[in-house]
């Protein structure tokens, strides 16, 4: 089941008045909160943000410190549609096996290059 995470999700969202949208995103993994994070990378995948190559391995990095049966896995499986790179890849293939039935569907799609149809409700 996916929830809105509302605070990361508003603090991207918001992010480029004042700090780029990498800045902002480091902040959020930096706090280590899991709903900012979460929230942060809703935002990612829903607006379609293109990362940095270090970005996307400290996302990576923290998400795969996680179970993969963790809800926080889906946002960035989404996001990883317009990422590029063997980590990335290497993320997804392991995804499509997810013990969670979203995430797996969110990885075959990201494999795709397809961001899918996903509402954050």
């Amino acid at each position: 089941m996916r929830f809105t995470l509302p605070g990361g999700d508003a603090i991207v969202r918001l992010s480029y008045m004042e700090h780029s949208h990498t800045e902002t995103i480091r902040w959020c993994l930096n706090t280590g909160n899991e709903t900012l994070v979460g929230g942060a990378l809703q935002a990612v995948a829903m607006l379609r943000l293109g990362l940095d190559q270090e970005t996307v391995t400290d996302i990576l990095d923290f998400i795969e410190a996680r179970s993969p049966q963790d809800g926080i896995y889906f946002w960035p499986t989404v996001a990883a549609a317009g990422w590029t790179g063997q980590r990335v890849h290497h993320f997804l293939t392991s995804c499509v096996s997810s013990p969670r039935s979203d995430v797996a569907e969110a990885a075959t799609n990201s494999l795709a290059g397809n961001y899918g149809a996903y509402k954050p409700l």
